[in-house]
C-alpha cells in the first residue's frame, strides 16, 4: 500500500498545474531507448567518408605496383621496336661522347630521360621503374589538385587515383621504349599545374605550368597546345589579377617555353647546318603535308573515327600474348650493330629470368589484367563526356578548370591520331587527363547537390529504401557467391585436334578460351595456388588423370596425367600416343568458381547492411522527431513543386 500511495502521489503531483495555470508537458517515461549493439556503435563511430577513400587509393597504388612488378618479371627489358634506335643513339651519344646525337625530327626530352635512366640504374630495366613511378606520381598529383578545389573531394580523388594507378592500358605501354609512358605523366603534371593556376594564380604556379608543358612538349610535340589553353585561362581570370599582374603572368607563362624551345631550335640549326621549319618541333603538327593545316577535316575525322572504333569494338587480346610480345626481342638483335645496348640488358643471358617462369607469370597475372583494358578506355572517355555535360552545372574556377582539362583530352585525341598508328596506342595518352576531368566534374556536382539534399533532408526519407535495397542486393550476391564457391558453373569443351601442340615427350598442350561470367571465373593452377583448378579430362568418355600433375612427370611418364596451368591445359594420352592422329576425341570439363575473398567481402557487406537496416528501423519506430521531420520535408517538397508549377 505504501509503495502504491507513493506512486499515486507522484503521478498526482506531475498532473497538477503549475502556478501560472499551464498544464506541464507529460513525459513518456515508458519509452526505452533502443539498445545498440557493439558492432553498430563501432560502425557509427568509424569515419567512413575518410577511411573508405584512403583505403581505395592505397589499394589502387599497391595493386598498380604489384602489376608493374609482375610485368617486369615477364619482360625485364622494356620492349624495343626498330623505331627506337634513334632514342638509343641520343642516349648513347651523351653516355660516350657527351653529345646528344639526335635526328632533326626527334624531340630531345625522352632520349635525355633514357640517358638519366642508364646513368643511374645501369640497366634498361630502370626505364620500367621510372615510367611506373611517374604514372603513380601523376595519380597522386591529380588527387592533390581535386583536393585544392574543395568540396566533397575525397571519393572522386580516390577513384581517380585508383583508376590511373591500375589502368592496364598505361601499364602495357609503359613497358615499351617509347614516349607514351613519360609523356602521359608529364602532360598530367602540366595540366595539374595549369588548373591550380586557374584556382589561384601565382608566379610560381605559372612558371611551373610553363616548364612542365615544355618538358611534355619536348617529349611529344602535341603537348604544346596546352600553352594557349593556359594563356586563355589566365585571361579569363584577369579580373582577379589586374592589368599589370596579368601582363606579368602572361610573360612568365610564355618565357620558359620560348627559351627552352628556342635553345633547341638553335642547337638543331647548328648541328644540321640550316634552319628550316622541320627544326621547329611544334610546327611539325601543322607544316607537314599530312598534318592538320593542310587537311583539317581529315585531321578531325581520323581522331574521332578511331575513337569510335575503339569504343564500339574491343582490343584483340590475342595480340597481347607472350609469344607476340617476345617478338620484340628480335629488335634488340637489330640495334646492337649501331648502338652497344647489350651491356645494359637485364635478361640477355636468360639465367636470372628464365623463359618459362616469364611465360607463366604473363599468362597467369598480366594477361587477365589486360582483359580489362577496353573497359578502362571506355571509362576514360565516359568521364570526359560526363565532364562536358556537367559544365552548365559547375561554377567559378572549377568550371574553367574542368573545361581546360576536357579540351585537353579532345585535343590529345585529335593530335595523336597522326602520330601513332594503332588505335589502342594513341588513346593511351588521354587517361590521366580524363581522370582529372571526371574527378573535378563529379566533385562539382556533389558540391552542388549535397547541400540541397541536406537542406531538404531527402536522405532522411529515402535512407530506409536505400538500406533495404542494399540488404536485398547483398543477400542475393552472397547467395550466388556461396553457390559459386561450392558448386560453380561447369562447362564442357571439345578439344579441337588442330589446336593441340606438342611440348616434347609425352606432353601436349592446348590453350583454352577465357571464361569469365560475373562473379564466376575459371582459374587454372599457378605457383601460388598449384591445386585450385577444378578440371576433368576425358578420352572417349574415359576419365584421365591424375590432375595437378607436375609437368616433368607428364613429359616423362604421361599415361593420362594432366595439369591445367594458367590458360593452358597440359595433358598426355592414356597410352602416350599422339592425340592429333590417334582418332580419339578429347573432352575437358572445367568449372568456373567464385574466389573466396569475393565471398568474404560480400558476407561483410551483408552483415553491415543488416545492421544498418536494424538500426534505421529501431530509430524510426522510437524517434517521433524523425517521422515529423520526414513529413515536414515531404510537405516542403510538395509546396515547392506546386510553387514551381
Amino acid at each position: 500500500m505504501r509503495q502504491w500511495d507513493l506512486r499515486k502521489n507522484n503521478s498526482d503531483c506531475e498532473a497538477a498545474p503549475d502556478a501560472s495555470g499551464s498544464q506541464p508537458q507529460e513525459e513518456n517515461n515508458n519509452q526505452i531507448p533502443p539498445v545498440e549493439g557493439s558492432l553498430v556503435r563501432l560502425v557509427r563511430t568509424i569515419p567512413w567518408p575518410i577511411i573508405i577513400p584512403c583505403l581505395l587509393a592505397a589499394a589502387g597504388l599497391l595493386w598498380g605496383i604489384r602489376l608493374r612488378v609482375l610485368f617486369f618479371r615477364s619482360f625485364p627489358d622494356p620492349l624495343a621496336t626498330p623505331d627506337t634506335w634513334s632514342y638509343f643513339a641520343g642516349a648513347y651519344g651523351l653516355l660516350e661522347k657527351g653529345q646528344l646525337d639526335l635526328s632533326s625530327i626527334r624531340p630531345p626530352a625522352f632520349p635525355l630521360l633514357l640517358w638519366l635512366t642508364l646513368a643511374i640504374f645501369k640497366s634498361f630495366a630502370g626505364l620500367n621503374i621510372v615510367h611506373g613511378a611517374l604514372t603513380l606520381f601523376s595519380a597522386l598529383a591529380i588527387a592533390f589538385a581535386v583536393r585544392a578545389f574543395g568540396g566533397p573531394w575525397r571519393l572522386p580523388a580516390a577513384l581517380a587515383t585508383f583508376f590511373l594507378a591500375v589502368h592496364p592500358h598505361l601499364i602495357y605501354w609503359e613497358h615499351f621504349v617509347m614516349t607514351e609512358g613519360s609523356f602521359q605523366a608529364f602532360f598530367v603534371l602540366a595540366l595539374v599545374a595549369t588548373v591550380l593556376t586557374i584556382l589561384h594564380p601565382t608566379p610560381g604556379r605559372v612558371v611551373t605550368a610553363g616548364m612542365l608543358t615544355i618538358i611534355a612538349g619536348l617529349i611529344r610535340p602535341q603537348a604544346f597546345f596546352l600553352i594557349p589553353l593556359a594563356l586563355f585561362a589566365l585571361v579569363c581570370v584577369r579580373r582577379h589579377l589586374g592589368r599589370q599582374k596579368l601582363i606579368g603572368m602572361l610573360a612568365l607563362a610564355g618565357a620558359g617555353p620560348l627559351i627552352l624551345l628556342g635553345g633547341w631550335v638553335v642547337r638543331s640549326a647548328i648541328v644540321h647546318g640550316s634552319l628550316s621549319p622541320q627544326h621547329l618541333i611544334p610546327l611539325q603538327l601543322i607544316t607537314q603535308p599530312d598534318r592538320m593545316l593542310h587537311q583539317p577535316r581529315e585531321f578531325i575525322v581520323i581522331g574521332f573515327k578511331h575513337t569510335y572504333k575503339l569504343v564500339t569494338g574491343r582490343i584483340t587480346h590475342e595480340y597481347y600474348s607472350f609469344d607476340e610480345l617476345a617478338h620484340y626481342d628480335e629488335s634488340w638483335k637489330i640495334i646492337p650493330p649501331s648502338v652497344p645496348v647489350d651491356q645494359y640488358r637485364a635478361a640477355l643471358d636468360q639465367i636470372r629470368f628464365p623463359m618459362m617462369p616469364r611465360r607463366l607469370t604473363f599468362a597467369n597475372d598480366i594477361r587477365p589484367a589486360l582483359a580489362w583494358e577496353t573497359v578502362f578506355v571506355r571509362l576514360a572517355l565516359a568521364a570526359t563526356l560526363l565532364a562536358l555535360l556537367a559544365l552548365p552545372f559547375l561554377h567559378g574556377p572549377r568550371r574553367l578548370a574542368t573545361s581546360v582539362a576536357a579540351i585537353s583530352v579532345v585535343m590529345l585525341i585529335l593530335t595523336s591520331s597522326f602520330l601513332a598508328g594503332p588505335v589502342e596506342r594513341y588513346l593511351s595518352l588521354i587517361h590521366g587527363s580524363a581522370a582529372l576531368t571526371g574527378a573535378l566534374a563529379v566533385t562539382g556536382l556533389l558540391e552542388r547537390w549535397l547541400p540541397r539534399a541536406r537542406a531538404t533532408r531527402l536522405y532522411s526519407t529515402r535512407r530506409k529504401n536505400f538500406y533495404l535495397l542494399l540488404l536485398i542486393g547483398s543477400l542475393l550476391l552472397t547467395g550466388i557467391a556461396s553457390w559459386g564457391v561450392v558448386r560453380g558453373i561447369k562447362r564442357d569443351l571439345i578439344i579441337p585436334t588442330s589446336e593441340i601442340t606438342s611440348e616434347g615427350g609425352a606432353i601436349y598442350g592446348v590453350t583454352l578460351r577465357e571464361f569469365r561470367y560475373g562473379l564466376f571465373e575459371r582459374l587454372g593452377d599457378s605457383l601460388a595456388r598449384p591445386v585450385q583448378a577444378k578440371t576433368e579430362l576425358f578420352e572417349d568418355d574415359k576419365p584421365l588423370g591424375p590432375a595437378h600433375s607436375a609437368h616433368d612427370k607428364i613429359h616423362e611418364v604421361g599415361l593420362g596425367q594432366f595439369s591445367y596451368w594458367g590458360p593452358t591445359l597440359f595433358f598426355s594420352t592414356s597410352d602416350n600416343s599422339d592425340p592429333r592422329s590417334n582418332g580419339r576425341r578429347y573432352r575437358v570439363v572445367t568449372t568456373a568458381t567464385t574466389p573466396i575473398w569475393a565471398l568474404a567481402m560480400l558476407c561483410f557487406c551483408l552483415l553491415i547492411a543488416s545492421e544498418l537496416n536494424r538500426q534505421t528501423l529501431s530509430q524510426s519506430d522510437s524517434d517521433p522527431k524523425a517521422v515529423a521531420s520526414a513529413a515536414a520535408a515531404d510537405q516542403r517538397m510538395d509546396a515547392e513543386s506546386l510553387r514551381g508549377s
